[in-house]
């Protein structure tokens, strides 16, 4: 049982030397910097790992998911209950963020969200987060969780550390106190949250949140097994057939991962287009569990094996628990490779590819273009042409512009040209339709001809507010004053701008859409100020 009784003993800080806790520290130090280079260096990998059913948020729910149900067994081994109350707080709260990471498994299995979720929740699925109301200030909110992150998991283990009285405090009151060495997870969620450092800030500070959480998990496991015997490990340690049998499963399922192949699989059991996508990931998931199970055997085998031929023992007599004991610091960096790892395989096997194209046309549009990132931009834009099939030959009027900003001007120019001569075809065959027009105005005011530009714009804004006119629908309506608050917005008649945009929200039928209207109010008031 976890003694929780008052003593030096119960202070986490006690139970990691400086050496340890350097360790990890600096696993939380190498990830977030890996985070910044990815951004500026390898702007791919950056997006996917901040794109919704990706990288992060996959990475992000396993950690919870674990976090939960260790915390759930730190619980039934504290003595007495009451003292391991904050295991169980602790246990219920990863869970339950676990499960909204992935809207408790609709996309998975392809749930239909029942009619309150469908009514209620901003994205139509089944989360409490997004339900309206739930959330009513996110960046408020998010202001208070980095700075609560920054008081428990910064600052408490560095007064903890230095502080007698405040030692024994956590002591009597059972509190997990985070080391000094997972610190710098919680630090990162505060800089994320607070300062907004990098594009898609949230995601990535939901991702540290996810880690700095599952470290503390491991944290309190290891503190309870310092010295403790791990009987199952044990107890296969001295079984021959155990370490015989292991290795030879661990590599038949090894193999079985490696040699089914999902789609021939979706293809013999249905027939059906729809069902065979979704039946070919189910598979997939399948198929990632069985190579991770078998390298799970493999890598067991090899440790069982290594303490057989006592190459890890310094002697008969130890516990199989002291090699997990006795450097904490490398066992949580190996606990920490299984969470981003398992994560990985389930990103591809359930990650689903329309939400990272569309990321990637934003990033390459706006978020990196808007930010002066003009080379992470044009990697974006390659990447798109090169690997996105059917390609959206939209995207090129955006990245001549890009080219252009990257001196790159001749090809800029070569490639819009050719854009406005392909939009001048589509208008001619729909001379109703706004998205030509709009498409050549951009054109016009990226190639420097503004008054052209501006000549074409207007053109736009007669033709939906024509369009407005034989509209009664008040969602059509609010759409559309959305869409002309967005063309004055382009044009730089950013007051005309808010009077649309001020139409619309008048016009909003929930909070989601008032608020997106409320932000591109305020986005146009700023930039008409800074004119």
């Amino acid at each position: 049982m976890i003694n929780t009784q008052n003593s030096a003993k119960d202070s986490p800080t006690e139970d990691f030397r400086l050496s340890e806790t350097m360790t990890i520290a600096w696993m939380g130090i190498v990830i977030i910097l890996l985070i910044y280079y990815a951004f500026y260096f390898q702007p791919i990998i950056y997006i996917k790992l901040v794109t919704e059913d990706y990288w992060g948020e996959w990475v992000t729910f396993i950690s919870y998911f674990f976090a939960s149900f260790t915390f759930g067994w730190l619980f039934i081994k504290s003595k007495p209950k009451i003292r391991g109350i904050w295991f169980l707080l602790l246990a219920i709260g990863s869970f339950f963020i676990s499960m909204e990471e992935i809207s408790w498994g609709q996309r998975l299995l392809v749930l239909t969200p029942p009619q309150f979720f469908a009514e209620k929740n901003f994205q139509a699925e089944i989360s409490f987060h997004n339900i309206e109301g739930f959330w009513a200030n996110e960046w408020r909110n998010m202001k208070i969780v980095g700075i609560f992150f920054f008081l428990y998991g910064f600052l408490l283990p560095i007064f903890v550390s230095f502080s007698t009285h405040l030692k024994k405090f956590c002591s009597k009151i059972a509190l997990p106190v985070p080391t000094i060495g997972i610190s710098p997870f919680f630090l990162g969620v505060f800089v994320f949250f607070i300062f907004q450092p990098l594009l898609e800030f949230q995601e990535i500070g939901e991702l540290l949140m996810g880690l700095a959480i599952f470290m503390l998990a491991c944290q309190n496991w290891l503190i309870y097994y310092s010295g403790r015997r791990l009987e199952i490990f044990d107890r296969m340690l001295n079984s021959r057939i155990t370490l015989l049998f292991l290795p030879l499963v661990g590599v038949l399922i090894l193999v079985a991962g490696v040699v089914i192949s999902p789609s021939f699989v979706a293809a013999t059991l249905s027939s059906d287009g729809t069902l065979q996508a979704h039946t070919t990931k189910i598979i997939r998931g399948f198929q990632y569990f069985l190579i991770a199970l078998g390298l799970l055997s493999l890598v067991i085998s090899t440790f069982l094996l290594l303490c057989k031929l006592n190459i890890i023992k310094k002697h008969h007599r130890r516990k199989i628990s002291d090699h997990l004991s006795s450097n904490k610091g490398l066992s949580m960096l190996v606990f920490l490779l299984i969470i981003i790892l398992i994560g990985y395989g389930l990103m591809n096997s359930f990650g689903f590819e329309p939400g990272f194209e569309s990321q990637l046309k934003n990033f390459a549009t706006r978020e990196y273009y808007g930010r002066g990132l003009y080379a992470q931009a044009e990697k974006v834009f390659a990447y798109i042409e090169n690997k996105i099939v059917p390609f959206d030959k939209e995207i090129l009027i955006y990245r001549g512009r890009n080219l252009i900003a990257l001196n790159r001007k001749q090809e800029g120019i070569s490639m819009l040209e050719e854009a406005l001569v392909r939009e001048q075809r589509k208008r001619e065959c729909q001379p109703h339709s706004l998205g030509p027009l709009l498409r050549i105005a951009r054109i016009y005011s990226y190639l420097g001809n503004k008054e052209r530009a501006e000549q074409v714009y207007y053109q736009a804004v007669e033709l939906e507010y024509s369009k407005l006119d034989s509209i009664s629908n008040p969602i059509e309506q609010r759409s559309g004053r959305m869409l002309l608050g967005d063309i004055y917005f382009e044009m730089g008649r950013y007051s005309d701008a808010v009077v649309e945009f001020e139409k619309a929200r008048d016009l909003s039928t929930n909070d989601m859409d008032r608020r997106e209207a409320n932000i591109r109010i305020l986005h146009s008031i700023k930039k008409r100020d800074n004119k």
